[in-house]
């Protein structure tokens, strides 16, 4: 009897321990999600309005370039201009800009695409980096830069791609 309560003693605070770190870590928000967040927090005005319009994986990361998109300035590990290529995963955001008018300037309604680019040095610092992409209205090089990274934000209505 002894034998069974020494051993079930610490499996109790093995999965007393685990349980809510378990629970705790699929309710916290994923890494790139806080990224997007903190750039969207920083980034508007008082005056402007982000709002995150689609989201999708790039299928093909390691076709990203420097010409996609500008790294935002961060306190990051690297300085945006020592980041380590290729990305390992990319996040592309379809955002929508909404300024409204004030006295001295007049409102404006635009999308943007951002990319949120994970990268490693693959022996210490690793983290999420956002670049901003390109303004709206598409070009045909933009839709050719998103097929070859396989993002799909669905800008093939006509109205966003010209």
């Amino acid at each position: 009897m002894k034998k069974i309560i020494a051993l079930a003693l610490p499996f109790t605070v093995l999965v007393g321990v685990f349980i809510p770190l378990i629970v705790f870590e699929q309710q916290r928000i994923p890494d790139w999600q806080a990224e997007l967040n903190d750039y969207i927090a920083k980034n508007s005005r008082p005056t402007e309005l982000i709002t995150v319009r689609v989201v999708t994986n790039a299928t093909q990361p390691w076709n990203f370039s420097a010409s996609m998109g500008q790294a935002v300035p961060t306190d990051w590990e690297w300085s945006t201009d020592t980041v380590p290529p290729p990305s390992d995963m990319i996040k592309c955001v379809l955002v929508e800009r909404n300024r409204r008018a004030t006295a001295t300037t007049p409102g404006e309604q635009y999308d943007q695409i951002i990319f949120i680019s994970h990268h490693t040095d693959t022996l210490w610092p690793v983290g999420w980096l956002v670049y901003e992409g390109p303004i709206a209205p598409f070009t045909p090089k933009v839709a050719t830069h998103l097929d070859n990274l396989g993002c799909d934000l669905h800008l093939d209505n006509g109205e966003q791609l010209q």
